[in-house]
C-alpha cells in the first residue's frame, strides 16, 4: 500500500515584514508607520525604554518591528501623553516575534488593558486626536 508523501514543515519565517502582516488575524488590522518607545514590566518596575516600529494596531493588539527578538510572554508598558488627568499606558504581552529576512523581529502584541484605554492609545500611536464637541 502505497501513502501520501508528508513533509514537516519548516519553522515559520518570513522574507519580508509585509509578508508577516498578510499572516493570520483575528481582527482587523489597520497598518500604519511611527516610532514609539515600550518598557519590559520587571518585578520592581519598569525597565530601560525600547524604541520600536509601529507595523499595524487593532483594538486587540499592535504589531511592531524591533531589532532583537522579544520573549514569547514577557509584559511591557507603552507610556503615553496626555494633556489632564493621571499619565496613561496600555499594557501588552508579546503573542508572536517572527525573525525576518532584514534582520528585524515582526513581533506582536496583545492588549491586557482596558478597551477604553486601549482606544485613547491608539488614537495616539497614530497620531489621530478625537474631534472636540
Amino acid at each position: 500500500m502505497m501513502g501520501k508523501a508528508t513533509s514537516i514543515p519548516s519553522p515559520r519565517k518570513y522574507r519580508t515584514a509585509e509578508s508577516a502582516l498578510s499572516d493570520r488575524r483575528r481582527t482587523l488590522r489597520v497598518p500604519h508607520r511611527a516610532s514609539f518607545d515600550i518598557r519590559p514590566l520587571l518585578n520592581d518596575g519598569t525597565g530601560p525604554a525600547i524604541t520600536v516600529i509601529l507595523q499595524d494596531l487593532s483594538v486587540s493588539g499592535v504589531g511592531v518591528l524591533h531589532s532583537q527578538a522579544l520573549a514569547m510572554g514577557q509584559q511591557f508598558q507603552i507610556p503615553l501623553q496626555r494633556n489632564f488627568g493621571d499619565p496613561l499606558s496600555l499594557v501588552c504581552t508579546v503573542v508572536r516575534c517572527e525573525q525576518l529576512d532584514e534582520g528585524l523581529f515582526s513581533i506582536g502584541f496583545e492588549f491586557n488593558s482596558s478597551p477604553a484605554a486601549v482606544d485613547a492609545g491608539s488614537r495616539q500611536l497614530t497620531g489621530h486626536t478625537p474631534s472636540e464637541s
